[in-house]
């Protein structure tokens, strides 16, 4: 298991969340999916805390042929979408500052759509439960 350090927010007293307490993620925050499949991690729904998403990383085996669409869903809302152009196999990974939240009692999921052929699309997230 990783630990995702403790942050402290010093922006000022009005932020709601001035502390950010990680707990323990297992190790399932990286996913390799088959080849021309579609990826997605799943974080699960904590009753009392929303999952905070810091970073996400993803790459592909190859240069993409179509474009692969990387989705964070808070259940079934759509909180953020990116997207790998054709031509590229890898992007530099995208850092939330302030890191999102989810909702309590939510799952939290990251999504890559299919890359096609037999291209294989690789997922990797830093996440934890603010409690």
């Amino acid at each position: 298991m990783s630990v995702v350090p403790t942050r402290l927010d010093l922006r000022g007293s009005n932020t709601r969340d001035v502390l950010h307490t990680p707990l323990p993620r297992p190790a399932a925050l990286t996913v390799v999916g088959a080849a021309g499949a579609a990826a997605q991690i799943v974080l699960a729904a904590d009753p009392a805390s929303p999952n905070i998403l810091c970073q996400i990383f993803a790459s592909l085996s190859g240069a993409a042929t179509a474009a692969v669409t990387i989705q964070v869903l808070d259940g079934a809302a759509v909180i953020f979408s990116w997207t790998i152009g054709v031509g590229v196999a890898s992007m530099p990974p995208v850092t939330f500052d302030p890191p999102i939240a989810g909702t309590a009692n939510q799952t939290m999921t990251l999504a890559a759509s299919a890359p096609g052929g037999a291209l294989v699309v690789s997922l990797n997230c830093n996440a934890y439960v603010r409690k």
